[in-house]
């Protein structure tokens, strides 16, 4: 996992792991990485030991002072299932959480289980670059759209000079709605091929909740990064999107649902894509990226939304 390296400030860190799915992740602070897929349908033997500052090459035995911890370690808990993501966040916050019922630090003995108020959803783990991995979306409504907030959780591990596309909506006759991360790292979105471009801070390896916005009637759109609005920018006043098209993740289409580009295609996770048919208030967004639920998307709903899944993609659960 490329995320931030531990350093002489206290970190809190969470690696989770689910032998079903096989989704695995690690959390920094509270901010979780790109979900990974690992040891489907393994399961752990028991009657081991457990060691903190060692690591046994045999049992309890065989120690390499190279390989030794120093440094300072504390807090330490685990559990027997996944937590979900607001409870690891809590906890990087400093809240008392369900102590664990593997290991809980201090010494409780009572059982866990996962915290009230939390939302299970899906997430999509794209883990290849191919030209056939990509995952359809149905709509609730035409895509007939003269406003929209368009919503996603996004990590990925791609840098350098490479295009992402991070949603793709295509008619017969035109690229009508593209959201893309640039070749230079700056985000975008194209309306009938003309495209704006935003200088935000960068997707990355720990999971982002990004949002756009536009609105016909007065041309504003900017974008959020985990609640945070950039600066407004005036784009395609009175324009509307045509409908009859489809809507994908994981490839940009130059043809109707063909003409994929692998060096285009994304390689990450994107999981709580919602869509609205007008523009959400700046609070209302702020609440979202918080995983305070809101308001369904009356265009795409993620919790009711069909996914039809082409090529190979996995599809995990997860805990908002």
């Amino acid at each position: 996992f490329s995320v931030p390296g531990l350093g002489p400030l206290e970190s809190h860190l969470c690696v989770t792991w689910d032998s079903s799915s096989g989704a695995s992740a690690f959390f920094m602070n509270g901010r979780k990485s790109v979900a990974k897929i690992y040891k489907k349908g393994h399961t752990t033997r028991p009657e081991g030991k457990v060691l903190l500052g060692q690591d046994p090459d045999s049992y309890v035995g065989e120690f390499d002072a190279k390989q030794s911890f120093v440094g300072e370690i504390s807090d330490l808990n685990m559990w027997d299932y996944v937590l979900s993501d607001t409870t690891i966040k809590d906890m990087a916050s400093g809240k008392r959480v369900t102590t664990g019922n593997i290991f809980d630090w201090e010494s409780t003995r009572k059982a866990l289980r996962v915290g009230k108020g939390s939302v299970s959803i899906k997430s999509l783990v794209f883990s290849t670059e191919t030209d056939t991995n990509y995952v359809e979306m149905t709509p609730l409504k035409p895509l007939s759209l003269s406003a929209f907030t368009l919503c996603m959780r996004v990590a990925t591990e791609l840098s350098g000079e490479r295009e992402v596309i991070l949603f793709a909506y295509r008619t017969r006759e035109y690229d009508e709605l593209n959201v893309w991360r640039e070749l230079d790292g700056r985000l975008s979105f194209y309306l009938a091929g003309d495209g704006i471009f935003f200088d935000v801070p960068g997707l990355g390896p720990l999971e982002s909740h990004l949002c756009v916005t536009w609105d016909s009637s007065s041309g504003a759109s900017a974008f959020f990064m985990n609640g945070r609005k950039s600066v407004a920018k005036i784009f395609k006043k009175g324009h509307t999107t045509h409908p009859k098209g489809k809507v994908l993740l994981g490839q940009d289409p130059d043809s109707y649902v063909g003409g994929f580009d692998a060096k285009q295609c994304f390689i990450g996770e994107i999981s709580d894509v919602n869509m609205w048919d007008y523009v959400l208030s700046d609070t209302t967004i702020k609440d979202m990226a918080s995983g305070k639920r809101v308001t369904k998307g009356n265009v795409f709903d993620w919790e009711s939304t069909h996914l039809d899944i082409h090529g190979v993609v996995d599809v995990v659960k997860r805990e908002l």
